[in-house]
């Protein structure tokens, strides 16, 4: 039968004790010439080598403690950016898995002159764009008399199908940016904007557009937007700054979250949006196609991104005479050089 953890010691501890107190009456026993001391001290020798040898066993020793190490908190995560998507146009082609190029004049969309009287055909030739020495290069220009393509053409490119993004649980902020040199002249309109990946709320625009830049003319201006409300009741709040944005590379920013949108040209905020939270507060977005399980419709949806040169059309507000004066002189260009589309976490 297995000892107890620890008999040993208390064995040895009354063993000593024993012994200690033997000792003791064998040196009285000895000291008196009584029978009684006599027997003790007979009775003490026949048990001393007894007692010496309890005494004698091994003191099993106390078992070490076990420490566990001290181990430190984790830090507290902190927010940070994450890339999502970016086209850094370093090859010698568009990449087809990024961008579509859309083509024609919007008819086969239901909205000839793409909805706004623009007079351009869009294309997917190299001459209206192209990638380039780094840059995404689109070209607006006078077309030769009787070319099938129309009077001018340029590209409008779209990434619907292939990327789009909104706020999430993951990403509570996003950000999306372009650097972009342009061209001056009149009748032209570059933007870099957002369109509804669904159209979950019903046509334009109750489903939502943003316009992260739209620029005319002279390019001394740039105008951030956001379209809401619903089919015939058109809702727009926008902003701009002064800049001279064809005098060289310039980005422009949106960043978006679920009840804000704001608008910045090289990194300084020239616009603020925020939700109507389900009203139809003219200070703030809205649509006519959510309910009120949608407070933030409609931009609590995905959005694709688009690039565009436009010719003539509603925001440039020039005649056609003037169109052609400027076609006429030359091309007009839009490079980009990066598009890209970052998350913030938590």
């Amino acid at each position: 039968m297995p000892r107890p953890r620890g008999t040993g010691l208390v064995a040895g501890v009354l063993a000593l004790l024993a012994f200690s107190c033997c000792s003791a009456t064998l040196c009285d026993g000895l000291r008196s010439p009584s029978r009684g001391g006599r027997r003790l001290a007979s009775q003490a020798a026949r048990a001393g080598p007894a007692v010496l040898a309890a005494a004698a066993l091994p003191l099993r020793p106390p078992l070490p403690l076990r420490r566990q190490p001290l181990r430190p908190l984790p830090p507290p995560s902190r927010p940070r950016w994450v890339q999502l998507w970016a086209d850094e146009f370093n090859g010698d082609a568009l990449d087809g898995s990024k961008w579509e190029a859309l083509e024609g004049d919007g008819s086969a969309f239901g909205i000839p002159g793409w909805g706004n009287n623009e007079l351009q055909v869009y294309t997917g030739r190299r001459v209206n764009v192209r990638v380039q020495s780094g840059s995404l290069v689109i070209t607006a220009q006078a077309e030769h008399a009787g070319s099938p393509y129309g009077r001018y053409t340029s590209a409008r490119l779209r990434t619907s199908g292939r990327f789009a993004v909104a706020p999430s649980a993951t990403y509570p902020r996003v950000r999306i940016e372009a650097r972009i040199k342009l061209s001056a002249g009149d009748g032209m309109w570059p933007a870099f904007w957002m369109l509804p990946e669904d159209w979950a709320y019903g046509n334009w625009p109750a489903s939502g557009e943003i316009d992260i830049l739209e620029a005319r003319n002279g390019m001394d201006y740039v105008l951030g937007s956001a379209h809401s409300g619903g089919v015939g009741a058109l809702h727009t709040i926008n902003g701009g700054t002064p800049g001279m944005l064809a005098d060289g590379w310039h980005v422009y920013t949106l960043e978006w979250e679920a009840k804000q949108l704001r608008w910045y040209l090289d990194g300084v905020q020239y616009l603020a949006v925020r939700s109507a939270n389900g009203t139809q507060a003219q200070n703030g977005w809205y649509s006519l196609g959510g309910g009120p399980d949608n407070p933030d419709a409609p931009f609590d949806k995905p959005f694709h991104l688009l690039l565009n040169l436009a010719v003539g059309g509603n925001f440039p507000w020039v005649s056609p005479d003037v169109v052609a004066a400027t076609l006429a002189a030359g091309p007009k260009r839009m490079w980009v050089d990066w598009v890209r589309v970052s998350g913030r976490t938590p």
